[in-house]
This record gives structure tokens, sequence and C-alpha cells, in this order.
């Protein structure tokens, strides 16, 4: 049951490396047990071992940044940094992302990462809309209209303006069940 789930977390804690485990076992327990006496202290747990493992990813994300950005192949270079937006912004940093966008010199590499960008938008204004986040989500359709509106592609910027369109769409479905018309 759920004590047991709490138990296994607090004993996997004491070994080192096992904290997506015990992430794992605190969310298992407040799951079957969401109303429980310890819940504020499990969940501050959870949030400071996720805290921890995000600037893990950030920090290795910058030092693979770091070795991309020094790789004398210029192609390789482009494309890897392309995907390196696309990692930025699955973590949530939408700033460094922004930020590798510039480091790219091929227009159309440019543009699969600028359409790269819009999607990751799009991703987070469907989650901030589950979790109600209305003024949220208005702002990041402004940033995924933004990142759309840089694609000079056309063939690139009509699938960019396909995820901002899913949206909008989404958003005024988010109005709708939210009764934000703001």
């Amino acid at each position: 049951g759920p004590l047991a789930y709490a138990e296994i977390a607090r004993a996997e804690s004491k070994i080192p490396g096992r904290d997506r485990r015990v992430l794992c076992w605190y969310a298992a327990y407040l799951a079957d047990e969401p109303k429980a006496l310890d819940a504020d202290e499990i969940k501050a747990k959870i949030d400071a071992l996720d805290g921890a493992k995000r600037d893990q990813v950030a920090r290795l994300l910058t030092a693979l940044q770091e070795a991309i950005v020094q790789s004398p192949w210029s192609d390789a270079r482009n494309y890897e940094i392309r995907d390196l937006v696309g990692r930025w912004a699955g973590l949530g940093d939408f700033a460094a992302a922004k930020k590798v966008v510039d480091l790219i010199d091929d227009p159309n590499t440019k543009s699969d990462a600028r359409t790269n960008l819009a999607g990751a938008y799009c991703q987070l204004i469907h989650q901030q809309i589950d979790q109600g986040d209305m003024k949220g989500a208005r702002a990041s359709v402004a940033e995924a209209e933004k990142a759309w509106r840089q694609v000079p592609n056309f063939n690139t910027a009509l699938e960019a303006q396909y995820y901002v369109a899913s949206s909008w769409i989404g958003f005024a479905r988010g109005q709708v069940r939210s009764g934000d018309w703001k």
C-alpha cells in the first residue's frame, strides 16, 4: 500500500544515484494517499529532486552546446544546434532555446529550428491550458507566433503556422472550459 511506497522511497534515497526512483516512489505514495499527513513534506522532496535533475540536465545541455559550437563541421553543427533548440525547449528553458537558434548560420536549418521552437511552445501552451494558466498560455501563443514569423522558408513556415493555429484552437477550448474570456 501507500506506506510501503513511502518506505521504499526512503530506503532508495539512501542509495546514491537513485533519485529518479525515489521521485517515482514518492509520487506513487501521493497518488495512493493524496491527503497524507506528510503530503506537503513529500511534495517538497519531489520538487527538490525534480529541480536537482533539471539543473543537472541544464548543465549537460550547456556542456553539449559548448562542444557543438566548437565543432569544425558547419553542416553537422547546424543540425546539432537545431536539435539542441528542442532539447532546451523540452527542458522548459525557452530563453536558452531562442539564444541557440541565433547560433545557426544556415537559413534552412534556422527555419527548421524556429519551427521546432514554435512546436515546443505549442506543447507548453497545451500544458498551461490543462493547468488552467490561461494568462501563461496567451503569452506562449504570442511567443509561438513570433517564432513562426521569423521562419523564412515557405514550407517550414506553413508547418509552423499549423502549430500556432492548433495552439489558438487549444487556447480557445481552454477559455471555454475555464470561463476565462479575458
